[in-house]
């Protein structure tokens, strides 16, 4: 029986897919770093899989249980969403993806020459650093503080500044001024 485009001998999703042609696959290449900015491996993916799917696929490739360790991955100061697909989640090609065991407990440690480290809670490795010269001229550092999300850090200088930091990126995100004494607080 043929249907109304004379296409007898085609199944049901074969004149889907005539019908409704779908857009080439696109693949991204997604660099996949430690907290600390060390990358961990690099992964070739669709952007049609979720990140749920970059999840199992980044803890197969390290030989890791999925009972084992729950593993979180944060864009752009974000953690994604497992159920959206890597383009839905805003990934790209090149895009750099941050792994984070959860829950892994982390403390902050701030110094008298203006840097500020996250530790690592269970081995007191250094998974970040955050410096520049505009913390340098600061001066000590007085207090620093994780925002509720877990993914930025609040920092509050001698100067009377204080600076918000990306703490899966490491990238300083905005600088506060206006106190005229000590930030002790944040």
């Amino acid at each position: 029986m043929a249907d109304d485009d004379g296409d007898s001998d085609l199944d049901s999703e074969a004149r889907f897919r005539k019908r409704n042609p779908l857009p080439p696959e696109v693949f991204y290449n997604i660099d996949v770093t430690r907290m600390n900015g060390v990358s961990l491996l690099k992964i070739y993916a669709n952007a049609r899989h979720t990140v749920g799917d970059l999840v199992v696929s980044i803890k197969k490739a390290a030989n890791i249980s999925a009972k084992d360790l729950t593993l979180l991955l944060a864009f752009d100061s974000k953690v994604l969403d497992d159920a959206k697909t890597l383009e839905q989640a805003g990934l790209f090609d090149g895009a750099s993806v941050t792994a984070i065991r959860f829950p892994e407990l982390f403390f902050a440690a701030a110094y008298e020459d203006g840097t500020t480290q996250i530790l690592s809670a269970e081995s007191g490795d250094v998974q970040r650093t955050f410096t520049n010269e505009l913390m340098r001229e600061s001066g000590a550092v007085m207090s620093v503080a994780f925002a509720a999300s877990g993914l930025s850090l609040v920092i509050g200088c001698m100067d009377g500044s204080a600076h918000l930091w990306s703490a899966t990126s490491g990238i300083h995100m905005r600088e506060y001024i206006g106190h005229t004494g000590p930030v002790t607080g944040v």
